[in-house]
């Protein structure tokens, strides 16, 4: 009986499970409406634009950053500034103690003044009223010396004679000095300088114009010229020997004050003054030099990033007394993967956003491309290259290494036909690329296509649809494995 059982059993389950098949086989194929249990998604081709990126994340980083630091270690006494204080190009930082320094400017300023004082007085032209007055004293100093060759005593000629000896001294005198500074001796030079101690130096000292003696040589030859015809004249009249001298040097400085006012200053005069007044204006620069070690300046206009000094206390000496740093242009070094840098240029644009300010997005430009990749890491696997994008100006609130997303635009399509890159079928064995459409017979079909441009979500198609066409995603299971472009099974 049980095996009876069993046999009626397993008939009946094979008669159902035939008519289920037969059931099966006379039904006709039905159309996407009528089985949307097999789509898993479909969609409409667009016209659209199309962007392809690289994306890559880095922080923001500034133009310019530096530390600065005094040149002068000393004693910090002054302050100007504090942390986060915007600061413009040039404005002073802080100061410290340099009072030697400053009282060195004030006195080579003087001397500066005046050498400007004593050339301006050789170019300045002479007035009638000057010239009238340097006459009247020649006249004047010419009438004392006739006075003084109408007396005369017997002593007279010794001294006369002694007058021309020491005029002969004065010429020797002269020339002995100006060959000393024509052809000056070495000396040795001792120096203190803050900091380094004190240093000596062998200075040859340059040699002075010969031509600036000329005129005191003349005058010491016409002295000796001079105190020859006094003693002459003191042997025949026996006049004044001390009365003649002095007034006869009253007729020399008169006639020279005379000539010079006629005549003008000599070149060599001029020249002389113009040396002079440069080497004082030289001292300016120096002592101003030395001064401005003393004083901590803002090289670019920036934002006090630290402050290390405090008023009254020495300036640091190994670390840097202030960092400033460039708040009004920024740049990124993002590490792009090997596969994507040979499509990356130079002036390709970027798009920027930050997680401190997510709604707004930063532009820039790549502005440097790396020759050699980043050192990899132990058991990094991926090659990285920094690339850097210099960011365009913004008034927004930027900070050092803030984090940042990248987009490099590649490409850009400003009107494609537009498909999301999961409606696409790669054929393994030709490489095809396919896409399920929804034939005139109500079956789904895969048609050939031919891509374009693509991103991470999209692609473009170039041939095969049209703008409004609909795609299909259909399990793979839905297609006879004999004829993928028959109805489904």
């Amino acid at each position: 009986m049980k095996f009876l059982r069993l046999v009626f059993y397993s008939a009946a389950v094979a008669l159902v499970v035939a008519g289920i098949v037969f059931f099966a086989q006379g039904q006709r194929p039905v159309d996407a409406q009528e089985q949307p249990s097999d789509v898993i998604d479909q969609t409409v081709v667009r016209l659209d634009g199309l962007r392809v990126t690289v994306g890559a994340t880095s922080s923001l980083q500034p133009n310019r950053q530096v530390g600065l630091r005094f040149q002068l270690p000393s004693i910090v006494s002054e302050v100007l500034v504090r942390e986060g204080q915007p600061v413009e190009a040039g404005q002073p930082l802080a100061r410290v103690e340099a009072d030697e320094f400053a009282s060195a400017l004030r006195d080579a300023e003087l001397l500066r003044d005046i050498r400007r004082i004593a050339l301006d007085a050789l170019l300045a032209p002479a007035r009638p009223q000057d010239i009238a007055v340097a006459q009247a004293a020649l006249d004047a100093a010419q009438a004392q010396l006739n006075a003084a060759y109408s007396t005369g005593s017997p002593q007279q000629s010794e001294i006369a004679a002694l007058q021309a000896e020491l005029a002969r001294n004065a010429l020797y005198q002269a020339q002995l000095q100006r060959d000393l500074a024509v052809n000056p001796p070495s000396v040795i030079v001792s120096q203190s300088i803050p900091g380094v101690g004190t240093v000596t130096e062998e200075i040859q000292p340059p040699g002075a114009n010969p031509e600036q003696f000329e005129s005191g040589l003349v005058q010491a030859e016409f002295g000796v010229s001079i105190a020859d015809a006094r003693a002459i004249a003191a042997e025949d009249n026996g006049a004044d020997i001390g009365s003649v001298s002095s007034a006869e040097a009253g007729v020399i400085a008169a006639q020279t004050t005379l000539d010079r006012l006629m005549n003008g200053a000599t070149d060599l005069d001029v020249q002389q003054a113009q040396i002079e007044l440069v080497q004082a204006e030289q001292g300016v620069a120096l002592a101003q030099s030395n001064l401005d070690r003393a004083l901590l300046s803002a090289p670019f206009s920036g934002v006090i990033a630290q402050l290390n000094i405090t008023a009254g206390e020495p300036a640091p000496a190994q670390d840097v007394a202030a960092l400033l740093i460039d708040t009004q242009s920024f740049f990124l070094d993002l590490p792009v993967d090997e596969s994507d840098i040979a499509r990356i240029e130079v002036g390709q644009l970027v798009e920027v956003t930050l997680d401190a300010l997510p709604d707004v997005v930063l532009t820039g430009r790549i502005s440097r491309l790396p020759l050699a990749s980043q050192p990899q890491l132990p058991g990094q696997q991926v090659v990285t290259y920094l690339v850097r994008v210099a960011l365009d100006a913004t008034d927004q609130p930027l900070r050092t290494q803030m984090t940042a997303t990248a987009n490099i635009v590649i490409d850009s399509l400003a009107e494609a036909l537009i498909l999301p890159s999961r409606f696409i079928r790669i054929d393994r064995d030709s490489g095809q690329a396919l896409v399920t459409i929804l034939n005139e017979n109500g079956e789904y079909e895969e048609i050939p296509a031919v891509l374009g441009v693509r991103n991470e979500t999209e692609v473009q198609i170039v041939s095969g649809l049209a703008e409004g066409d609909e795609v299909y995603l259909l399990p793979r299971a839905v297609f006879n494995p004999v004829n993928a472009g028959g109805p489904p099974q």
